[in-house]
């Protein structure tokens, strides 16, 4: 497995065939740690939602003896609390897993109900990702930090950037995020936490997807959470910036050299 903590896979989890091949895919690939697929899909407007806890049926399903991390967005504390009956259910499978709290999650009664519940109620192996707020601000990514890492354990904390609102801020490439890497680098350091990177919500279509996660590399991310489908043409959500396997091939091989 990569010494990257690595996590790819498609936005949302839609159905047992989608997750097995993504699982099949990532299973052949040293650099994955593990696979992402949400549960639960939050939307600006109405749309699909997600298909719930059955992705889990799915991810342990294909998941059998391969050992990959599971992912997933969890957006309010009783999603952890059924991921954790879940898991319960399957006490017979090595199941290791990344929730995380997604940038549009700011209340911090839920954040602090959310980290609780992971440290009460999930498997000792099972990791909390928090992802920064849409808009530019450190003390706010701080402070999130805070609110969680006062009801969880810090060793069980990671982070990740996932780029900011570009508001009225020059933006050429056409971002749909606007990373910045130095400040996820002086938050990485004030934290002391694992940071990853994410070019799918930064980069928000392929073209841009790819080229900011070759050239996030020469920061010291500890990772990258990248959206990869087995048909992105036909995917229910996020369709412009998932890559396709051999796109994401791609940007793993690239880590590989570097």
């Amino acid at each position: 497995m990569s010494e990257k903590l690595n996590i790819v896979g498609p936005c949302a989890g839609e159905s047992l065939s989608q997750i097995t091949q993504t699982i099949e895919w990532a299973s052949h690939h040293s650099n994955i740690s593990g696979i992402r697929g949400n549960f639960w899909k939050p939307r600006t407007r109405p749309g699909f939602e997600g298909n719930g806890i059955e992705v889990l049926d799915w991810m342990l399903s294909a998941k059998q003896d391969i050992d990959l991390i599971l992912s997933t967005e969890v957006i309010i504390p009783d999603h952890v609390t059924q991921i954790a009956q879940k898991i319960h259910d399957h006490a017979n499978q090595n199941i290791e897993m990344i929730l995380w709290i997604g940038s549009r999650n700011q209340n911090h009664i839920v954040q602090r109900d959310i980290a609780k519940r992971v440290s009460n109620e999930m498997p000792k192996n099972t990791r909390l990702m928090i992802k920064n707020q849409p808009w530019k601000s450190k003390d706010h990514w701080m402070g999130i930090i805070e609110h969680v890492t006062s009801n969880l354990a810090d060793s069980r904390v990671i982070l990740c950037h996932r780029g900011f609102d570009p508001g009225n801020f020059p933006n050429p490439q056409g971002f749909r995020n606007l990373p910045d890497f130095p400040m996820a680098m002086r938050v990485k350091q004030e934290s002391g936490l694992l940071m990853l990177n994410d070019p799918s919500h930064e980069g928000g279509n392929v073209e841009n997807v790819i080229a900011i996660a070759i050239f996030s590399k020469i920061f010291n991310f500890d990772g990258q959470v990248i959206e990869a489908h087995p048909n992105p043409i036909l995917a229910v959500t996020d369709a412009k910036q998932q890559l396709s396997f051999s796109q994401a091939n791609q940007i793993l091989q690239e880590e590989e050299i570097l």
